[in-house]
Formats: structure tokens, sequence, C-alpha cells
């Protein structure tokens, strides 16, 4: 989940082929997985949760198969690779451990996020990256290996980590911390990317609504508005422009298509792209029903309900960042990218059905040692 655009950034610095570097990373992290799954020898206990998204998954991974080898969408291979190294593995792997260690994931989420944010800034500041063609056309921060929506995915998860680390804090650690908020939220204004900004301010207000933080949520969106009103960037151009952004039209377009895509095979589905453009529709709740069909994508909607639902009870906690970053992928993948890339969905999905039975009004011990 953080690694990866950090992965990314080194990528564009060093001027490497992206395919080589993005290949051998997932085949160093599946080789990972199975070593963790070696050594911990756990068997892998299963409630009826765990079984309906594995039958999620084990459709989409049909799914992608026969579009792949029958269909002949040439994005499915890819797809299918990567679904298989960046969320299954890495999901097996969780669960094949017997702890979980909430704060430790924090402190790294957000120091490999804040690191990766900062170099983002300092690369586009001099140029050291190289100059990414979307950044030369629409002036959005990217790199080349890249794109402007996983930076800004970056930068609202180091955000999230980052409020939630600094709720018992000291004076000095939560001025550390507010310096990386600022930079990690001059990232996403740069990015321009406005599903980003959408998956960090709900997450963010509903985890200060359920918390009764009352002055930080008006604060939080006075910010929010003093940022898009008087900041020159690429965020606020694309807000004020959004009825005539060519981005937006073509989505509509794409929509529309695949809902009747939709209607013309409701039952089993057709595809997990849109075959006239061979785009996914960047939003689940249409790839879903176009990829599986309308009864079994009621599976999938009913499993983003329920993890809706212990995310949304996880927020009271006295720390939670999993059920933050759960929906900021659901935020994410409702408006944009496809179920098969949305590690920042299912990651968190498997870690809160892991930690279901766990009581999550429990303050958490760990945290004690901030």
């Amino acid at each position: 989940m953080f690694v990866y655009p950090l992965v990314g950034i080194l990528t564009s610095f060093f001027h490497v082929e992206d395919r080589i570097l993005s290949i051998s990373f997932r085949l160093i992290l599946v080789f990972i997985c199975i070593g963790v799954i070696v050594a911990q020898r756990q068997r892998l206990r299963l409630d009826k949760w765990r079984c309906l998204l594995l039958l999620v998954w084990a459709t989409l991974v049909i799914r992608l198969f026969y579009d792949w080898i029958f269909g002949g969408v040439e994005i499915a291979s890819y797809a299918l690779y990567f679904f298989l190294s960046s969320v299954l593995m890495p999901v097996f792997a969780l669960w094949s451990c017997n702890e979980w260690d909430d704060l430790l994931f924090a402190r790294l989420g957000l120091l490999i996020a804040g690191a990766s944010s900062i170099l983002s800034l300092v690369g586009d500041a001099f140029g050291l990256f190289g100059e990414a063609s979307l950044t030369l056309i629409t002036g959005r921060l990217s790199m080349i290996a890249l794109n402007p929506i996983s930076l800004g995915n970056l930068a609202s998860s180091g955000i999230f980590c980052a409020f939630v680390l600094g709720q018992k804090a000291n004076f000095r650690l939560r001025s550390i911390l507010a310096i990386l908020i600022v930079l990690l939220l001059m990232v996403l204004v740069a990015t321009g990317s406005k599903s980003c900004a959408l998956a960090l301010a709900l997450p963010l207000l509903a985890w200060l609504t359920k918390r009764r933080a009352w002055f930080g949520a008006i604060l939080s969106v006075f910010i929010m508005c003093l940022v898009l009103v008087f900041a020159e960037s690429s965020l606020k151009s694309r807000l004020g422009e959004a009825e005539h952004d060519p981005s937006t039209e073509k989505r509509m377009t794409l929509i529309e298509d695949s809902i009747h895509q939709i209607i013309g095979n409701p039952l089993i589905g057709s595809s997990f792209v849109e075959l006239k453009s061979g785009y996914y529709p960047h939003s689940i709740f249409l790839e879903a029903p176009m990829a599986f069909g309308i009864p079994l994508s009621l599976a999938v909607f009913l499993l983003l309900a329920y993890g809706s639902l212990l995310a949304w009870r996880g927020l009271n906690s006295s720390f939670n960042v999993t059920g933050l970053l759960f929906l900021q992928g659901l935020i994410g993948i409702s408006v944009s990218g496809s179920m098969f890339s949305a590690a920042g969905l299912w990651i968190p999905m498997a870690l809160m059905l892991n930690n279901a039975k766990r009581n999550p009004q429990a303050p958490d011990s760990n945290y004690d040692k901030l």
C-alpha cells in the first residue's frame, strides 16, 4: 500500500524502465509473503465474512483470466498479475500472523508516506525525476513512473496516520506531525486529484465527528476551504472547471456505456472493462455488476456495507488507522480506480475482518508507548 509509490519515485529518479522495477518489486513481495506464510504455519480460519470475501476474489480472478485468454482484453493479464501479487498474497500473509501491531503500521505508513511526499516535492522543484507528460500538459504533480492519483492517495494515507498518531502525543511530536501534515497536504493539492481530496475529506470528517471533536471538524473544514480558495493549484482549477473538464466529459460517456453493458448482460456480466473504450468504469458500483453480473455484485456491496460498519464502529477507538484507510479506499474506488488495483480497499478490509472479534471500543494498549 505505501511502499510501491516509493518504488515509483526511485524508478523516476534513476530513469529505470518502470515495468522492470515494478515487476521485480512485486516478485520480491510475493516471495516475502510466501516466506511469512511458511514461517507462521498457521491454519487459515474462515468465518462467513472471510468466505464471502474469498468468493468475490476468486470470481474476480476467474473474470480477469477469462478476459485475458478469451476476451482479448489487453490490460487483463497485467490486472491479474497485479491482483495476485499486490492483494491476495499480502492478505494471506497478514491473515497467517497471530498478532497485528496497529501502532507500528501507522508509524511505518507515516514514515514512508512522508518520505515519499517530500521526495516528490523536492524532485518536482529541481527536476530530479524527469518531466512526466501529464505534468507538462496539465500541470498536475506526477512522475514518469507514478501518476497523480497514486501520489494523492499516498499523501492522504499519510495524513490519516499522522492524525491518529497525534491524539495522545506530546507537544513536540504533535508539532512534527503538523509539519508533515502540511507537506502531505501540499502534495495532495499539487496532484490536482479530485477523488483523492474527497477520499481525504469525508473519512477525516467522519473520524472527527465520531469522536465528537467538533472544533477539529470545523477547523479542518475551514482549512480545506482556505486551501481551495487561496491556493493557486491544479486542484483548484480542476474543481472550478469541472463542468468543462475533458476528463469529466469522458467519464460521463464511460459511465453511460457501462450502464448499457450491464443491461445487456445482467446475470453473469460481460467484462471488467467497458468494451467500447477498453477502460474500466472507475467505480466499483458499475464495475462489479459489469464484471460479475447483478446477483454476485450484491455480495460485493454487502461486503462493502459490512466493512463500512466495522470502520465506523472503530473510529471511536483510541487508535484505528485501518478503518480510515478502508473508508479512503472505498471512496476512492467509488469514483476512480478498479477492483483489481484497489489494495487500499481490500487490505484494510481483510485486516478489519481479522480483528472483527476484538472490541473496537477498547483502547489500544500500545498507544501508551507514544
